[in-house]
């Protein structure tokens, strides 16, 4: 075939083609190679070609035709990386044909370029995908080994049963071993097959899946725990396999069952120290009562030398009176008994009894008992005042005690306080010796005091604290510590409160002893008032002007708005239900034009959807009407420490 036929031939090709010397200098390529390449015809003669091989790939390639070129005899096929262009890099194949001379000499090299970039790339992918596949399967052996859970799966049509590796391993199996339905079911209890194989066919019937646990027998004998999770897989309606996991749960279960013997075991050890408890309590007070009750008729009449006796007589009988109610008490909150009242209690009057048990002590040791509470408290909370009463009696009893002079002070000041709620900051603060605070744990512990030396200087039970820590935790609270040697003690708890409901027949407009000592105290906190009820507006500003407030008042909100312009306010009064713009918009406008004014609804709408409404504006004092004073008292003092207002 003389030159120009060959190259009419291999213009024709369906691959990339050229002619090159044995040095691989082209001298001819075809459209098909440019396309492949991206090179002109031009580019790519002489060495011109190598200009778009990999920068990777060169040597390798020049290697190939040193060592082919010249020994043309069983040329292997070469696959090399190009740059192309546009398109990026290509994988290629080459094919070379050396046609030999008469004395069977190399002349040149005809060679045929595929672009096998697509083909490459599927099978790259195939071996990423083989090799995810394996470490899938090797994380899966991992994850159910560790978790003792191997997986099954049932063939409906077939019967056939396929575990995989740990399912054998569960049942201490060779892999070799062949599983079907029935041997997989004999492992079970007689009674727990055929529960499993009902089971299985209400499954299939309605489509769902199930779980169980049952007990299995390995043919080593062992007994395990299982449990069997199963899901039907519907095709088209019809249940083809069911596919689950099945896991030893041998050591929950062990444990599950040693826990219930151990609540049953501290069940029947309380249940008898209750009787127990019970029992000796009566036993024990039978007597005691006695004793107290002969003490007392003997301090009537008694020799001086016989005071002393008679005297520690009674303190002795009554310290263990005290211990035996302490006790009491402990087993009471610990045994979960001990149920909290919610009544009416003045806070007030509860810590002036407190207070009058121990003022002749304070008195004789001369030391001062303070009380501080904030005017912002509520009069009453719904509490249990005995419960409460104990907890602040506990703690000032002990800051007496430890205390040889200064003062015992017991301060109550609120933390929020809503028409419905007040949670409430509680502090018992001494000048006694003080607690180190590496024994600040110490002191909640049950029969144990800070230190032996007070101890013996104190007489105590040393359960006043305990009994005290674990009444606040009734009310779902902590109680804190702050103390150094020396330097006194503080106890400090918040609690949180329901306030009582106030009756109709009590509330009106009438003056209140509890807003007694504020009258004028708020002169020159800025107030608007809306309201259209004209009636309403009288009540209220004359409420108002008691504490010093003379309001500014709109009849509509138009009028409002208008005051808003020209006035800054500390906190604005709105009615709900006004016309042509109610208080719902108007309270929106105030709030996103006007952020600084305080926003306080007063309303006789009290129907549910009222408060989450407001509150998902972010509005949350609301004034029902009609409204007492002290509710009235307490929103303005939320709103003075808020605006940071002195009160006069």
């Amino acid at each position: 075939m003389d030159d120009r036929h060959m190259r009419e031939v291999l213009e024709l090709a369906p691959m990339g083609a050229f002619l090159s010397d044995l040095e691989g200098n082209c001298f001819f390529v075809n459209r098909e190679w440019m396309c492949m390449s991206g090179l002109s015809f031009d580019a790519s003669l002489g060495k011109g070609w190598l200009d778009v091989v990999h920068v990777e790939d060169r040597e390798k390639l020049a290697a190939f035709m040193r060592q082919h070129f010249r020994h043309p005899f069983d040329v292997p096929d070469n696959g090399f990386r190009i740059l192309h262009p546009q398109r990026g890099i290509r994988h290629l194949t080459v094919k070379v044909r050396i046609p030999l001379d008469a004395n069977g000499q190399p002349l040149f090299v005809t060679g045929y370029v595929q672009d096998v970039t697509e083909e490459r790339l599927n099978m790259l992918g195939l071996q990423e995908l083989a090799g995810n596949l394996e470490r899938l399967n090797q994380l899966l052996d991992i994850s159910q080994e560790i978790s003792k859970a191997g997986g099954w799966e049932l063939n409906i049509a077939t019967g056939e049963v396929f575990w995989t590796r740990q399912t054998y391993a569960i049942y201490g199996l060779p892999g070799n071993y062949v599983p079907t339905l029935d041997t997989s079911l004999d492992f079970f209890d007689e009674q727990d097959s055929a529960l499993i194989r009902s089971t299985l066919a209400k499954s299939m019937q309605e489509k769902t899946a199930f779980i169980f646990e049952a007990k299995t027998t390995t043919p080593a004998d062992e007994r395990k725990w299982v449990r069997v999770i199963g899901v039907p897989f519907v095709k088209d309606g019809a249940v083809l396999r069911v596919r689950g996991a099945i896991m030893d749960i041998t050591d929950r279960k062990e444990d599950e069952l040693a826990l219930i013997r151990a609540k049953d075991k501290a069940e029947d050890a309380a249940k008898s120290k209750s009787e127990f408890l019970s029992v000796m309590s009566h036993e024990m007070r039978t007597p005691l009562n006695g004793i107290i009750g002969i003490t007392s008729l003997l301090q009537r009449d008694h020799t001086p030398e016989q005071a002393e006796y008679i005297s520690n007589l009674s303190f002795s009988a009554n310290h263990l009176l005290q211990l035996i109610n302490d006790i009491l008490d402990l087993h009471k909150i610990e045994s979960r008994n001990m149920r909290l009242e919610n009544t009416v209690t003045d806070l007030r009057e509860l810590l002036e009894k407190i207070f009058g048990e121990f003022r002749p002590l304070a008195e004789a040791k001369n030391i001062r008992l303070n009380s501080g509470i904030h005017p912002g408290v509520p009069a009453q909370v719904l509490g249990d005042p005995l419960r409460l009463g104990q907890i602040l009696h506990n703690l000032v009893s002990n800051a007496v005690k430890y205390t040889e002079e200064g003062a015992v002070t017991v301060a109550v000041h609120p933390l929020s306080v809503t028409p419905h709620k007040a949670t409430l900051h509680f502090s018992v603060k001494d000048t006694g010796i003080g607690i180190p605070e590496e024994l600040h744990e110490i002191v909640f512990e049950s029969f144990r005091q800070a230190q032996q030396a007070s101890f013996r200087k104190h007489p105590g039970t040393g359960l006043g604290l305990t009994i005290t820590k674990k009444l606040i935790g009734l009310h779902n609270s902590r109680i804190f510590i702050n103390s150094k040697a020396n330097e006194g003690a503080e106890f400090y708890f918040d609690l949180t409160f329901d306030l009582p409901v106030q009756q109709s027949a009590s509330r009106g407009t009438g003056w209140s002893s509890a807003i007694a000592g504020y009258e004028k105290k708020f002169a020159g906190m800025k107030v608007l008032f809306v309201e259209d009820n004209r009636v309403n507006v009288i009540v209220a500003k004359r409420q108002l002007e008691y504490f010093g407030i003379i309001p500014d008042c709109a009849e509509n909100a138009a009028d409002a708005l208008e005051l808003l312009k020209r006035h800054s306010y500390h906190m604005a009064l709105l009615d709900l239900h006004m016309p042509e713009m109610d208080g719902y918009a108007l309270a929106d406008v105030v709030r996103k034009e006007y952020p600084d004014v305080h926003i306080v609804i007063f309303t006789a709408d009290i129907m549910p959807e009222v408060r989450p409404r407001l509150a998902a504006m972010d509005i949350h004092d609301i004034l029902s009407k009609p409204f007492m004073p002290q509710e009235m008292l307490h929103t303005l003092l939320r709103i003075a420490g808020m605006k940071s207002f002195h009160l006069g």
